[in-house]
């Protein structure tokens, strides 16, 4: 549950939940953990600290828990709070396996990928699965790096796109970086992810010719979070595929 309160001498405060369809009637009372004076104060309360039959929900109290106060209300609302993690597996793929080159994904049989992340990823990893579904994790991500193989350059020349699916609870600006280290000077391209949608699966499909490279000698692939100065987000990866 979540209100906005203004006070300018509030000492004590709680919102009670009634349920007076039951009998007996139900109720409990919970308060914020702390209470500032002068200013709007956001509260959210979760609802599991209510010991009480929510099903039939009749009133609602503000009470001042004894005592008095002047208080200014508003934005009273019950929420489901967003998901943190996704509950469900990516979107299996549907392009033929002939015109895919395929890094990281079950539908298809990856190339050579020698490191998966790379000891100089600036990020955290894991391996999780959803629904049996082998899905990477990338926890407090500044960038992180796979290498396929310097030894064998992959050629990207005949491929049109690269695709990923990814899902975020916090992620907000994102990009993927596609680096030739066979070549001197090292070239690379970074394009962004576009518009971040949060709490879902994301299908995204970037043009290769949007990269200003030769990719005729491709060894990494990196994920980047493109908020300078922040390595808090955590982003889920699956089906990261280059195509034509």
């Amino acid at each position: 549950v979540h209100f906005d309160y203004w006070s300018p001498d509030v000492s004590t405060l709680g919102l009670k939940l009634v349920n007076t369809a039951v009998d007996p009637a139900q109720e409990d009372i919970e308060s914020p953990q702390t209470l500032e004076l002068g200013t709007w104060v956001s509260v959210d309360i979760p609802l599991d600290d209510y010991a009480i039959d929510r099903s039939q929900i009749t009133q609602i109290l503000i009470d001042a828990l004894g005592n008095t106060a002047n208080l200014y209300m508003d934005n009273l609302f019950f929420y489901s709070a967003p998901p943190t993690e996704p509950s469900a597996a990516a979107p299996i793929p549907i392009i033929d396996a002939a015109n895919v080159i395929s890094i990281y994904s079950d539908a298809y049989t990856p190339i050579t990928v020698s490191e998966l992340p790379t000891e100089w990823s600036g990020s955290g990893f894991e391996e999780i699965q959803l629904e049996g579904n082998n899905t990477i994790k990338f926890f407090d991500l500044d960038f992180t790096g796979i290498v396929t193989d310097y030894g064998n350059p992959t050629d990207l020349t005949a491929m049109t796109h690269v695709h990923f699916d990814y899902w975020t609870a916090d992620g907000t600006d994102l990009g993927i970086k596609i680096v030739n280290t066979a070549v001197d000077p090292v070239q690379e391209g970074l394009e962004s992810f576009g518009t971040v949608t949060q709490g879902q699966w994301v299908s995204v499909d970037i043009p290769l010719d949007d990269l200003a490279m030769d990719r005729s000698q491709v060894t990494q692939i990196l994920f980047d979070n493109l908020v300078a100065d922040d390595a808090s987000i955590t982003v889920y990866i699956d089906n990261l595929y280059f195509y034509n």
